[in-house]
């Protein structure tokens, strides 16, 4: 299986990515990435990309610039039925649709107690006996365990 990362992450939180990648191969996935330098001139491959994995996990830090691709990446994935969750520091700007949508974690990086309970409830929500499964919930059985560490891992003490 083949899981997107995207990511906007501030230059001294890049580690957070081979972390990830490391724990996601562990699972059986292969990781493909949505970074790169020019927003533009990689967003067609960057798509053509996506549409062959199973699995898309979004994050997006303070201090970070490629907000709008990680954003438009999300939404392709959403569109296309790619289960697919993001992590949005809570600092960011964002379009309160977006926000509000199931599969967006909004998290304290002081205080990441709010995010990590909500992504245990809608992982166990997903998994349990009698819930119907839709690219929602496949994205927290297959996603939500990378999504608590990446919490752990951009969390930080005052």
């Amino acid at each position: 299986m083949r899981a997107f990362l995207s990511y906007s992450l501030s230059d001294s939180q890049d580690y957070v990515v081979t972390v990830l990648a490391r724990q996601l191969r562990e699972k059986g996935y292969t990781l493909m990435t949505g970074h790169s330098g020019s927003y533009y001139s990689t967003l067609d491959a960057h798509e053509s990309v996506l549409r062959t994995c199973s699995l898309f996990i979004g994050v997006i830090t303070e201090g970070s610039d490629e907000v709008n691709r990680v954003t438009h990446e999300y939404n392709k994935a959403d569109e296309w039925r790619i289960p697919a969750l993001l992590l949005m520091e809570q600092s960011i700007a964002a379009d309160s649709g977006l926000l509000n949508h199931p599969n967006v974690v909004a998290y304290n990086r002081y205080d990441p107690s709010t995010a990590i309970q909500t992504v245990r409830k809608r992982v166990a929500h997903a998994k349990a006996p009698g819930t119907k499964q839709t690219d929602d919930t496949a994205a927290w059985i297959l996603g939500g365990a990378a999504v608590l560490a990446l919490i752990a891992l951009l969390s930080s003490k005052k």
